[in-house]
């Protein structure tokens, strides 16, 4: 049995339950009419809905703008179930997996007092409203989880009655990675085994909350991996480096000479640093919510190598039109022509720049 939500018109998805035109573009993303997203559970609170994202076709969790909880105006969607309308005064979606039961059990158990949190930062540096207290051997049950830095972000599954479990309202939390243990079955689960019962996690489908993978590869292949710290080329050890191009760790200290890492962590980093220096500029393009996870990913690696305040700047007045022109988005003589501009002509690093720019738009029309 599969539920879903429908747009009648054209309407928002909202991080909280307000008028849209009161969010910031990355509270919210559009949410075209007669679009269908699956979901695992909702709940209503006043005129609007707060829904929990579910799986797609593949059995991969959705995420949009690295989210799975999302509010939207009741008035603007359906419910279906099995493709049918259903009255929104049933109470909610009692089954994650949409009647059917899942054999294998996943959690997370807290091992000391802790913080589920908002945001993957220090507890003490987080309001009473974005954060709450989880009491040492602590059990939650989840359905997916992604590694960020030293957080994971973890998504809530469903009570031993198939009811979802919210903690004050959310599903999303973070979590400090040595606090818990991640259980399948009841034993602990190494970290390093990237996927729960078939759902994303750290660089799979969509890195990061929101980095998709094509995006994450091709940065990968054009900035290149160094499993030892190394000397900055213009500024030597006064900024050393490593992995793929990892400056500061995400807990904020910065590399140090004689530090080493793994393909995985150097993964990680990346993925953090995107998400943290780039993410925000990017969300703010007004066609943001309207791009793929390709075109998505091909912004990403141009921001990444140039800089992500570009949309809008004089300067890079080509691919701002890129963002612009909807319409233009499968042609790709054109798209190739303006990602190209930017290759530093005439320099030792053309070559290289055209390579990349050209798989860039390349993966933009894919």
């Amino acid at each position: 049995m599969g539920y879903e939500i429908k747009a009648k018109v054209d309407t928002w998805l909202k991080a909280r339950n307000v008028q849209g035109s009161n969010l910031g573009d990355n509270e919210k993303s559009l949410y075209s009419a007669r679009t269908c997203l699956p979901i695992v559970a909702y709940r209503a609170e006043g005129d609007h809905l707060l829904v929990t994202l579910g799986t797609d076709p593949n059995g991969q969790q959705l995420f949009i703008n690295g989210r799975t909880n999302w509010y939207v105006y009741r008035p603007a969607v359906e419910m279906l179930r099995d493709n049918q309308p259903i009255s929104l005064s049933t109470g909610g979606v009692s089954s994650a997996q949409g009647g059917t039961t899942n054999t294998t059990k996943f959690e997370i158990s807290t091992k000391v007092d802790t913080f589920l949190k908002a945001r993957p930062d220090q507890g003490s540096s987080l309001s009473d409203n974005d954060k709450v207290f989880a009491k040492a051997r602590t059990t939650y049950p989840i359905v997916a989880y992604k590694a960020e830095g030293d957080h994971l972000l973890v998504t809530l599954g469903t009570d031993s009655q198939g009811q979802q479990v919210y903690v004050s309202a959310r599903t999303n939390w973070y979590v400090y990675r040595p606090s818990v243990d991640v259980l399948r079955d009841g034993e602990p689960l190494s970290l390093s085994n990237r996927a729960i019962a078939g759902l994303p996690t750290g660089a799979a489908a969509t890195a990061g909350g929101g980095v998709p993978k094509a995006g994450v590869e091709l940065i990968k292949e054009f900035e290149g991996y160094e499993s030892q710290a190394y000397a900055d080329p213009i500024h030597g050890w006064a900024v050393p480096t490593i992995g793929y191009g990892t400056t500061v760790y995400p807990n904020g200290q910065k590399v140090r000479q004689g530090d080493t890492v793994n393909p995985t962590q150097a993964e990680e980093y990346l993925i953090h640093h995107i998400e943290a220096t780039a993410r925000p500029d990017l969300e703010r393009i007004p066609t943001w919510g309207q791009m793929n996870d390709n075109q998505r990913g091909a912004i990403y690696s141009f921001a990444y190598n140039l800089g992500s305040a570009f949309y809008g700047n004089g300067a890079f007045g080509s691919i701002t039109r890129v963002c612009d022109s909807v319409d233009r988005w499968t042609d790709l003589p054109w798209i190739t022509e303006q990602f190209v501009k930017y290759r530093n002509p005439g320099t030792s690093a053309e070559a290289g720049l055209r390579r990349r720019r050209e798989a860039e738009a390349k993966l933009f029309v894919s």
